[in-house]
């Protein structure tokens, strides 16, 4: 699935460090999240994007298109 470049004898530490530092940095930010706000996200399975099948890329290009879909209606509409 990733190609033959993922084997140990081609890991940089100093690369996989500065990696797991900035996903250190990311993931902190939910620690500042209250139980209520996290209590607001929908849990898997009740939200179509939310599926567990689709990646991030895929959920926020389907929004695109879907946004890009209404956008023509509405310019069909106008005319």
């Amino acid at each position: 699935m990733h190609g033959s470049n993922h084997v140990a004898r081609k890991i940089d530490l100093r690369g996989l460090l500065e990696r797991l530092s900035a996903g250190q940095e990311a993931l902190a930010l939910l620690a500042e999240l209250t139980d209520e706000q996290l209590d607001t996200v929908p849990p898997a399975g009740t939200f179509r994007f939310c599926d567990g099948h689709r990646t991030i890329v895929l959920v926020v290009s389907g929004a695109l298109k879907h946004q890009g879909h209404q956008i023509d209606a509405i310019r069909a509409a106008l005319r």
